[in-house]
Parts: structure tokens; sequence; C-alpha cells
């Protein structure tokens, strides 16, 4: 055994990882999930996109609102269900927010670079950054989780990863309805910010009614990227009748 791989085992078996979802102590081949919750994971995985019919994961369609705000293309991995909130797809997203694991950061970043690849064939012009959290929010768990995913992504995509934009929301999205949350939604780009690239991919964790991708794509947008395609992890919209409904609905 190689002497990192030793390494390795010896800080698996002092300290075991459980499963975000079910608690269930990980084996060492387990990626994040239990065998168990993957199971469940890769069968949410596949429900279909009901405007384009196709795999989510494979999916570009954005809503109104992003499209309006420079946002043309949505990459997304699967469906948020707040309505249940202990499937194994919600936990590794409240995991992801509120537990800096570097096993659930790593298992989502090669879920969503595996997307984009798929998303977008040739990446060779593309940069990436990050809806950035809000400031309370980094204070209260210590990380901003948006840039520790994306920086995972750009790693596993080999492009270049750069901070651009800082939040001015005030409140948590999450409590707030559609109209307060574009008015909450505020951000702004650094100061001096340059986008690296004029074809960028903005990632968030979970796309609602948008107002947050929305609001950091329009600040993107100043720092001369000319192209953006979102990039998130889950979408919660509200689907009837293959009509998407905007109010939010996320944790």
């Amino acid at each position: 055994m190689e002497a990192k791989a030793f390494f390795r085992h010896l800080l698996f078996l002092i300290s075991v990882p459980k499963c975000p979802s079910c608690g269930t102590p990980l084996e060492e081949d387990d990626p994040a999930l239990c065998k168990e919750c993957r199971k469940s994971y890769e069968e949410i995985k596949e429900i279909n996109c009901s405007l384009c019919a196709r795999r989510l994961s494979r999916c570009n369609c954005t809503n109104r609102l992003l499209d309006r705000s420079y946002v043309h293309e949505l990459i997304k991995v699967y469906r948020y269900r707040p309505q249940q909130p202990h499937l194994p797809s919600n936990d590794l997203i409240y995991s992801l927010k509120r537990h800096y694991r570097k096993d659930v950061i790593s298992f989502l970043a090669d879920e969503l670079a595996d997307a984009i690849r798929a998303g977008i064939p040739d990446l060779s012009q593309y940069a990436i950054t990050s809806v950035p959290r809000r400031r309370a929010s980094v204070v209260r768990y210590g990380y901003d989780h948006g840039e520790e995913l994306a920086k995972a992504v750009a790693k596993r995509l080999s492009i270049v990863y750069k901070k651009l934009l800082l939040s001015k929301a005030k409140k948590a999205q999450k409590k707030l309805t559609t109209d307060e949350r574009r008015e909450n939604a505020s951000c702004v780009p650094l100061r001096g910010a340059v986008a690296p690239s004029k074809y960028m991919i903005l990632v968030d964790d979970i796309a609602t009614s948008g107002s947050s991708l929305a609001a950091a794509a329009t600040a993107l947008h100043k720092t001369g990227a000319k192209k953006i395609v979102g990039a998130v992890l889950a979408i919660a919209y509200k689907e009837q009748n293959g009509v998407r409904n905007t109010k939010p609905i996320d944790m």
C-alpha cells in the first residue's frame, strides 16, 4: 500500500464519516452516501424535465427571469423536493450548506462537472465563478459553500475559477416570497473585478425562483462576461401541466 493510500485508510479508521442522509457509518469505498441512499439518489436523478423531456442532468432549460438576466442555459443535476426533506438528494444539499465535508463537496463536484461536460461539449473558452453566499451565512458556517463547490468543479474541468461577486443580501432567501426574493437578492461585482473570459459558468447550489442566480448573472455581466451559463446542483420549481410555477419552495 502506498504511503498516501495508507494514511487515507488510517484517517478513515480514526474518524469514520456517516451518511448525511441516514446516518449510517460509511464504508471506505462509499462516495458520500451509503449504498442504500446512493440507490435512492440515482433513482431521483432519473426524473426528466417537463419542458424538453430530457433527463435533468442532460437538460439546459432555463426560465424567463434567468433568460432576461443573461442566463440562456441552465445546467442542473436533479430536482430538489422540500416537501420530502429527508431524501438523500436533499440531505446532500443541507450537508453542503451546513457542514464542511470534503467527501460531500467532492461527490457533488463530480456530479455537477459531469452535467456541465454534457451541456457544454467545448469548455476551452470557459472560466467559472460562483453565486456568493450572504456574509452572515459565511460568518455562521465558516465558509462559502458555493465557492468551495465551484473551485472543485473548476479543478475537474481544468478551467479557471475566479471569485468575482459580492452578496449584498440582507436576509436569507428561504423565508421570503418571490417578490421579496427579487428585492433581497442583491449582488455586485468585487471592486475592480474583471471576468477572466467572455464565456462564464455561474455555479450555485439550488435554483428556485432564480432570483439569486439572476442577480449574480446581472452583476457578472458587468465584469465583461458576454455568455453566461448557469450550473446548479438542483432545481426546485413546482411544475403543473408542463408550466413552471416560480413560487419559492426551497429550504
